[in-house]
C-alpha cells in the first residue's frame, strides 16, 4: 500500500507519517523538496520565491521529477509529501499550468492508494526553511485540487483528530478499510 500525506508546511506531515510508517511497518519516504531547493543553490523556501520566474520553474520540475524518481523506487510506504504539494506551491511560485494539473492528479490516481490531507491546526511549525505567510495559501489551493480526484480510484481522506495518535487511528482505520 502506498499512502500520500499532504498539506501545507508546518501541519505535521512528516512526523505523522513516520508515525504511520511505525504502526505499520511500511517505510517512509521524506519531503524532497527542501535536498532540491537546497542543492540549487537557495538557502530556503523564501529565497526561491524571490528568484527569477525560470529558476523557480526549473527547481520545481526538478522537485516533480525527484519525487516521480522516489515513487518509481519505493513500491510501498508512506510519503509525507506527495507531488501534489508540488502543484500546490507552483500556484504559488507562479509555475503551474493546465499541463502539469493533468500530470500531477494523474501520477497521484495511478500511484497512491490513499490521500491523506492534513488540514492546518495549532502546530504550525516554522523551521527557517519554509515559506513565511502563506500557510493559508497553500492549505487553500491543496483543497481546491482535491476535487480533482473525484472518479478517480484513490481514497481521499482529512484528518480530523488534533492528536498524532488520533490521527494515526483514523489512517489505520481507513488502510483497513481499503485493504478489505
Amino acid at each position: 500500500m502506498r499512502v500520500a500525506i499532504t498539506g501545507s508546511h508546518g501541519v505535521g506531515k512528516t512526523e505523522l507519517a513516520h508515525a504511520v510508517g511505525k504502526a505499520t511497518g511500511f517505510p517512509t519516504r521524506g519531503s524532497v523538496a527542501r535536498d532540491v531547493i537546497q542543492g540549487n543553490g537557495f538557502k530556503d523556501a523564501d529565497s526561491l520565491m524571490a528568484a527569477p520566474w525560470h529558476q523557480r520553474l526549473f527547481v520545481q520540475s526538478a522537485i516533480f521529477d525527484e519525487m516521480l524518481e522516489r515513487d518509481r523506487i519505493l513500491p510501498k510506504g508512506i510519503f509525507d509529501t506527495c507531488p501534489l504539494d508540488i502543484l500546490a506551491y507552483s500556484h504559488l511560485y507562479e509555475t503551474s499550468s493546465a499541463w502539469l494539473v493533468r500530470q500531477v492528479i494523474r501520477h497521484v490516481a495511478e500511484n497512491y492508494d490513499l490521500l491523506v490531507y492534513v488540514p492546518i491546526g495549532q502546530e504550525r511549525k516554522h523551521d527557517g526553511f519554509r515559506l513565511t505567510g502563506h500557510q493559508r495559501e497553500i492549505a487553500e489551493i491543496m483543497r481546491s485540487h482535491l476535487d480533482g480526484f473525484q472518479g478517480r480510484n484513490i481514497a481521499i481522506m482529512a484528518t480530523t483528530k488534533a492528536s498524532l495518535q488520533g490521527r494515526v487511528k483514523e489512517i489505520m482505520e481507513v488502510m483497513r478499510y481499503i485493504r478489505g
